[in-house]
């Protein structure tokens, strides 16, 4: 039994020409995984009236299939090229179209923490519904932030530490997402 995170050894077998026997389930992410440069693109929310770019469209159709097979990825660009929004529609899907996320917790250096994730949810119609709670500054404003009613909370990688160790807030998030995880 092969599980899906480690796919990278059927390719292994097949080019030994190890005849395998797969599960119509695996069978159909191998057939995906395989041919992902040619997939067809993911349909995005409902909710979603913007025109993203076609490598946008790919990068909300790659992570939407992580997703699918519970695996986790990098969606790794250029600055400057629609990462976050493309995470936030993916995020908005995950709550309001399929209902398998309540609650997001996104870590990020202060200053991308601070300003630019609520700055592309304002920035989006489609994502406006969005309630972002910021959780930095001093330990009560980032324990308000905590407090308020919200999908996403956001919070700077040098006060992790102190959500997980300290603070006694319930670690209750459904989905962790990384920003900039090399700075």
């Amino acid at each position: 039994v092969v599980k899906t995170y480690r796919a990278g050894v059927v390719s292994e077998m097949e080019k030994m020409g190890i005849t395998l026997k797969m599960s119509r389930s695996f069978s159909k992410f191998w057939k995906e995984i395989s041919t992902f440069s040619n997939m067809d693109t993911t349909a995005l929310p409902k909710a979603c009236k913007a025109e993203l770019r076609e490598y946008q469209l790919k990068g909300f159709s790659w992570l939407w299939f992580l997703y699918k097979y519970g695996l986790n990825g990098v969606l790794a660009d250029d600055m400057g090229l629609g990462k976050t929004s493309i995470t936030l529609t993916a995020i908005s899907n995950l709550l309001f179209d399929s209902f398998e996320v309540r609650k997001v917790l996104v870590i990020a250096p202060l200053r991308v923490a601070r300003d630019t994730w609520t700055a592309e949810v304002e920035k989006w119609d489609h994502l406006r519904n969005l309630r972002c709670s910021v959780a930095v500054g001093t330990e009560s404003q980032r324990r308000a932030a905590f407090d308020r009613q919200a999908d996403i909370y956001i919070i700077n990688r040098e006060n992790l530490g102190w959500l997980i160790e300290e603070s006694k807030i319930p670690f209750d998030f459904d989905m962790v997402v990384i920003d900039e995880l090399s700075s």
